[in-house]
């Protein structure tokens, strides 16, 4: 049960149900979808895995599958329960939190025998729950080359901070390199705080098959994943690293967990102070240095590619 397609289920539940040899599963998109008994798993090993919400018209489908026997599985993959982080977030996507996650979370705790996990950190703060830590792994995926020097940030509406912190990187290297493009995913707001700088190009949000399907066929140079020190950040994890390696970009990290566990600084990426100069300056030396970008981008690939292989492995030993 998930929130449609998305970045959870193809990073973290896919494999890891493939590595338990559930390769038949069924997505249920409580969005579009209205609980239906025909949709409880009709074997006896059936089980439901929760990815991060549960909209409460779905509670009592859930309770149901409870009383049945039914293995009921939890998923997070963001600190969905610690109201000081949520404090930390935009009024709407806190209010979306508190309404699916955070007010059911004793009903989660009751029906559900098992937790997965994508951070350290979160397995550590729910230890209580002997939480499973799952490893994010890549989507295999097609590449083509790029056309323009292109810069990227895909962040999303939790990452206020960070768009404010790269809004002078964007326009100073937009003044030292004229055929520098930028492109950011965002809302209306996100429009209005960079319609000033001149190549800059701002997407709406798009679903995650959508998002998926783009970033196999947009190729970009440079991606830039700053994250701020938040309570809320610290839940998060490294899987904008398979984005940015699909779409051959470059990843400049931050220099604080999850990427500074995960990045192997100077060779799949760059794990960098939060210092707007020492930002700058990177992207200007990997501009002019068209061969050790190749490098980078290469190690990115074979690791992804190595990954994806040893999920192969463990699919075929399944």
């Amino acid at each position: 049960m998930t929130q449609g397609h998305s970045a959870s289920l193809d990073y973290y539940i896919a494999p890891q149900l493939m590595s338990m040899g559930s390769t038949d599963y069924a997505l249920l998109d409580t969005r579009l979808q209205a609980p239906s008994l025909m949709d409880a798993p009709n074997n006896a090993n059936g089980q439901v895995v929760i990815s991060r919400y549960l909209p409460p018209h779905w509670i009592p489908f859930i309770k149901h599958l409870h009383a049945m026997g039914k293995k009921l599985i939890y998923f997070m993959d963001d600190d969905l329960y610690d109201p000081n982080a949520l404090a930390e977030l935009p009024k709407a996507y806190r209010q979306k939190i508190y309404s699916q996650a955070f007010n059911q979370r004793s009903l989660i705790e009751d029906v559900c025998s098992e937790f997965w996990v994508s951070s350290t950190y979160l397995a550590e703060k729910y230890a209580d729950w002997s939480p499973k830590l799952l490893e994010p792994k890549p989507t295999p995926t097609n590449r083509e080359a790029a056309q323009n020097f292109w810069l990227i940030y895909h962040g999303t509406a939790s990452h206020v901070d960070e768009f404010a912190w790269l809004h002078p990187i964007v326009g100073q290297v937009e003044l030292s390199l004229p055929c520098s493009r930028f492109e950011v995913f965002g809302d209306h707001a996100i429009y209005k705080q960079f319609k000033h700088l001149s190549r800059v190009t701002v997407i709406h949000p798009m679903q995650w098959s959508n998002y998926l399907d783009y970033t196999t066929h947009a190729q970009r140079d440079i991606g830039l994943v700053p994250l701020l020190p938040s309570k809320f950040n610290a839940g998060r994890g490294p899987t904008k690293f398979f984005d940015l390696t699909r779409m051959g970009a470059v990843g400049l990290y931050s220099d604080i967990k999850p990427y500074s566990d995960f990045i192997r600084h100077g060779i799949d990426g760059f794990l960098l102070p939060n210092d707007p100069h020492i930002w700058v300056s990177t992207i200007m030396t990997l501009y002019h240095n068209p061969e050790l970008r190749k490098r980078i981008i290469r190690a990115a690939q074979e690791r992804m590619l190595h990954l994806e292989s040893q999920q192969t492995e463990t699919l075929g030993k399944a």
